[in-house]
């Protein structure tokens, strides 16, 4: 019978399941005879977090009914709207019930948003309790910091005054992080530091992965919810919601 006559082959009764088995055992013994010094590490889009992805706010608990994902950026007018309302919704409900986890998401058209995400980084290996008081004097000083990146219809000498610009942007964040009790050194040092902006651009990588392509952008139990819609919710619609999933788990 010839191999290529596939119409002629036709397994009956255990003949499928024999077949699996000794697929299975031949790729066990492969892998057992294989050293891990002789099988390639896989490719990744990008390399792995040296940690978990974002920052827990008031000490939110893993085993809390609710985990809220809120990826915001510090120079977006309406991630400054909701900032106040997210915080109040994990404070109402406590860190057993509710666990809040910040994302900093840098817009590509705010020129400085990149800046002030290396800052949240800094502050964060300098004193994480001071973080998201940093995160409030960031939001409370976002028109010193807001600005658009767009450069296509620039002349070449407000392309040289913009990079002016960004020197200037990095005194403002420095000075508003002495005002906030963090060493000047400290801001200066991170926001020229490589780990910094290593860490800056993984999270900025980790949001591109979850398909964020705007803020604030939201997931409740990492299912996303409502886009532009819940960017525009109220505390009603907040807790309508959590409080319907809390209402079922009892």
């Amino acid at each position: 019978m010839s191999l290529l006559n596939t119409t002629s082959i036709r397994p009956r009764g255990s003949e499928p399941l024999k077949l699996y088995v000794v697929f299975g055992f031949l790729v066990t013994v492969f892998a057992s005879n294989s050293k891990d010094d002789d099988v390639d590490p896989p490719m990744l889009p990008f390399p792995l977090p040296r940690r978990t992805p974002g920052f827990v706010f008031n000490g939110g608990k893993s085993n809390a009914a609710i985990h809220l994902s809120a990826f915001l950026d510090l120079t977006c007018a309406d991630s400054k709207r909701v900032w106040p309302m997210i915080k109040k919704l994990a404070n109402k409900y406590g860190p057993t019930k509710i666990r809040l986890t910040v994302h900093f998401f840098a817009l590509a058209y705010f020129d400085n948003a990149f800046r002030a995400l290396k800052s949240v980084f800094t502050v964060a290996a300098y004193n994480s309790s001071l973080l998201f008081p940093w995160v409030d004097d960031v939001f409370k000083n976002q028109d010193q910091l807001k600005n658009s990146a767009r450069t296509s219809t620039m002349s070449p000498e407000d392309i040289f005054k913009m990079k002016t610009c960004v020197i200037q942007i990095a005194r403002v964040i420095t000075q508003m992080a002495i005002r906030a009790g963090i060493l000047s050194r400290v801001m200066s040092d991170g926001l020229r530091s490589h780990d910094i902006e290593s860490e800056a651009r993984m999270a900025w990588k980790f949001a591109c992965s979850k398909v964020v392509m705007g803020t604030p952008t939201f997931f409740l139990n990492d299912i996303f919810i409502g886009g532009d819609a819940s960017s525009n919710w109220g505390e009603k619609q907040w807790n309508g919601m959590i409080d319907k999933i809390l209402s079922g788990l009892n």
